[in-house]
């Protein structure tokens, strides 16, 4: 007999997609294409990643589990393109768990992040800031359903010569946005563990109505979740056999995701709802980082961060991009 979860993973398949569309599987094989160019061999495993979006998420998701001690009636995950954008944790009446994570919401991270590493670890020029700009913008746009300009594609021309322009570089944002999506579902799984689900757990069977029905936990509730979720990946981190190999550098970065939606408030017209349901951006990163003082980054392991940091602070604060400042300091950037 299917639990109540999985009766709403069975909704959530109907009103979703796994797959990735024709146009990004096209940018993804260009871009192998020109990195083979240069000796960087395709793993084998790329192209059933490209094929199976959930293969990688899911692989996140074991190793927390796995940190967690949860390897037994643990949520039951979905990751897939919905209807609305969203990351949350459900419980239901029968003690079955779900965690929700929609698929755009990773692909922006990628692409938003990956943008930062670009943008703190070169030198750009003035013409090129405002095409950092744009595309940041443009991301925004893309990420809430909003509409776009027409001329969107010489934007994403720039993104997607940026990745092929470096293989490190493009490599490095997509360990920072893999860390940041994990402590995504880091946080969403220690609302279960934490049993702030549990009194919000649905009194009806599963429908497509509850699919988009939204929970709103109390503030001090989400700062425990974040803290929780920073204890987990601090144990991620600590084993050298997982996807992170140990990266310390891959923590360091989990505050920017409060910079991300810090600047994505300043282009949407919904921060005054976000503000209802969850404590600030700045709130929260102020926590993550007392939480992450007990690690004691040096300079050198902070040092992307805090590039990537000012990024996010350059584009937020409107300085005009003739501005000296960022390009004195992201020339500084060792790798």
């Amino acid at each position: 007999m299917m639990t109540e979860a999985e009766q709403f993973i069975q909704i959530l398949c109907k009103h979703s997609s796994f797959k990735t569309t024709p146009a990004t599987n096209a940018f993804v094989d260009r871009t192998w294409r020109h990195w083979e160019q240069s000796n960087i061999t395709r793993p084998a495993e790329a192209l059933e990643i490209q094929e199976n979006l959930t293969h990688i998420v899911d692989g996140y998701y074991k190793e927390l589990l796995k940190a967690a001690k949860l390897q037994e009636n643990s949520p039951i995950l979905f990751y897939g393109s919905i209807a609305s954008l969203q990351a949350y944790a459900k419980s239901f009446p029968d003690k079955s768990r779900v965690i929700v994570i929609d698929s755009k919401l990773d692909s922006f991270l990628i692409e938003f992040i990956t943008a930062c590493v670009f943008c703190a670890c070169t030198n750009p020029n003035d013409a090129d800031l405002a095409k950092y700009k744009s595309l940041f913008e443009l991301l925004i746009l893309r990420l809430h359903h909003q509409e776009t300009p027409a001329a969107t594609r010489h934007t994403f021309e720039f993104y997607e010569n940026l990745v092929k322009s470096d293989y490190d570089l493009a490599l490095i944002g997509a360990v920072y946005s893999s860390a940041i999506m994990s402590f995504i579902l880091a946080h969403e799984l220690a609302h279960h563990i934490l049993g702030h689900t549990e009194s919000f757990s649905f009194s009806e069977k599963p429908t497509t109505a509850t699919v988009t029905q939204d929970i709103v936990l109390s503030h001090e509730e989400e700062y425990q979740a974040d803290e929780l979720a920073t204890q987990l990946m601090g144990q991620l981190i600590q084993d050298k056999e997982n996807w992170l190999g140990g990266d310390r550098k891959a923590l360091s970065v989990l505050p920017l995701i409060f910079n991300i939606l810090h600047y994505a408030k300043q282009h949407t017209s919904n921060s005054e709802v976000e503000s209802l349901t969850h404590p600030s951006p700045e709130n929260r990163k102020r926590r993550i980082n007392d939480t992450l003082s007990s690690f004691d980054f040096s300079s050198q392991e902070l040092q992307i961060n805090d590039a990537i940091e000012e990024v996010l602070v350059f584009f937020s604060s409107g300085i005009s991009p003739t501005d000296q400042r960022l390009r004195k300091k992201s020339g500084e950037i060792l790798l």
